[in-house]
């Protein structure tokens, strides 16, 4: 037994934006089922590789417990646990805060792949000139951006696993801490800072507030990727038609 898991507006919308032409950010499909008499959720990728590259975010992170638990993996398919909210005590921005210091940490305390800023200053240039090209920015507004990009442009970068996707929805509270539970937003070899970029962005904490329980490195690195995180966010809600979650004012205070 299955049924979707998102709301049928929601797939309506989706199939709205795809007719209008409009870039898809989920290509997947998603079926809450029942599994070994167990609620589980399983996730039907386009292609046997993102399942395959979800599958094995899932193995190498489930030390931490900050996702669900790996059920099962077959073809193009993946099911995991159900997560289940409970009430909280704590300060959801303290839950998050931790849930990164975690996902962090873990990889930054062990071997992590750093890797020249060139590569990641020349994407940041290119969305920039997609920026530019779209008239949708304040001139003032772009100058700015490359200019505070440029002056906080570390030598090296550290690159791993992130949790990209950091919007209230991806969230639960259980068991007193966050769990992440849009698997597919689990990305590698990514800069490590990119989803506390979008936590801030979106309002679920204030980074700044909590980046002194952060490794150093990722405290050196991060003002350059929050910036890159902006032009590449911004370029990728143009494409989608979702500029209604464009809002420079929220970049310009990290400037």
């Amino acid at each position: 037994m299955s049924r979707p898991a998102n709301p049928w507006w929601k797939r309506v919308q989706r199939q709205w934006r795809q007719w209008r032409g409009f870039e898809q950010t989920k290509t997947h499909q998603v079926d809450w089922v029942i599994k070994a008499g167990q609620k589980a959720k399983r996730v039907t990728f386009q292609t046997k590789r993102e399942a395959d590259t979800v599958t094995h975010a899932l193995e190498t992170l489930a030390p931490l417990g900050c996702f669900p638990k790996l059920i099962a993996h077959q073809d193009q398919c993946v099911w995991v646990s159900f997560v289940p909210a409970q009430p909280i005590s704590d300060d959801p921005s303290d839950l998050i805060s931790a849930f990164f210091q975690k996902l962090y940490g873990h990889q930054v305390g062990k071997v992590v792949d750093e890797v020249s800023s060139d590569t990641v200053l020349e994407a940041f240039e290119s969305n920039l000139d997609t920026l530019r090209a779209s008239r949708y920015f304040n001139e003032d507004f772009l100058n700015q951006l490359a200019l505070h990009c440029h002056r906080s442009r570390p030598e090296t970068v550290c690159v791993g696993f992130d949790y990209v996707d950091a919007i209230p929805k991806n969230f639960v509270m259980s068991q007193g801490q966050a769990i992440g539970i849009d698997i597919d937003a689990i990305e590698a070899n990514v800069l490590l800072g990119k989803g506390l970029a979008k936590a801030e962005y979106r309002s679920l904490m204030n980074a700044s507030a909590h980046l002194a329980a952060f490794d150093t490195r990722l405290v050196k690195q991060y003002p350059f990727v929050r910036l890159c995180f902006a032009a590449e966010y911004f370029c990728q809600k143009l494409a989608q038609g979702k500029k209604r979650h464009i809002n420079p004012s929220v970049i310009k205070a990290w400037f």
